[in-house]
């Protein structure tokens, strides 16, 4: 088999158009739905539901995604299972899979003056 395998800064494309079968075309825009990849994965966006157009979307897209859209006050996170949840920006472009989970946070918390009589 002959690697295809190319990066493109942050991303990687494999290019299997070449290897496929007529009897697999339907795996290429459904999904199989072995690695959780498809046309229009299902994803959470600050607790509900969707299904995404593309597999690829930017963070923008994603904000606009959700009902009602998420505002500029507000950052967008992928949550990270085991891990550091992500900072998704406007611009970054995320590789979707089913079940991904996103949510909003205000972009600045103001912590207050604390309890009364506080130094």
């Amino acid at each position: 088999m002959v690697d295809d395998t190319k990066t493109d800064g942050n991303q990687l494309h494999v290019d299997d158009s070449d290897h496929r079968h007529p009897e697999h075309d339907d795996e290429r825009h459904h999904g199989d739905g072995h690695d959780g990849r498809h046309a229009h994965p299902e994803i959470v966006i600050d607790d509900k539901e969707y299904r995404a157009p593309d597999e690829e979307m930017t963070g923008n897209r994603l904000r606009n995604l959700a009902e009602p859209h998420i505002g500029e006050d507000r950052d967008l996170w992928l949550e990270v299972p085991h891990g550091h949840d992500e900072l998704i920006a406007d611009t970054k472009v995320v590789q979707l899979r089913d079940h991904m989970r996103f949510f909003s946070t205000p972009k600045h918390i103001n912590p207050g003056r604390g309890p009364a009589g506080a130094a």
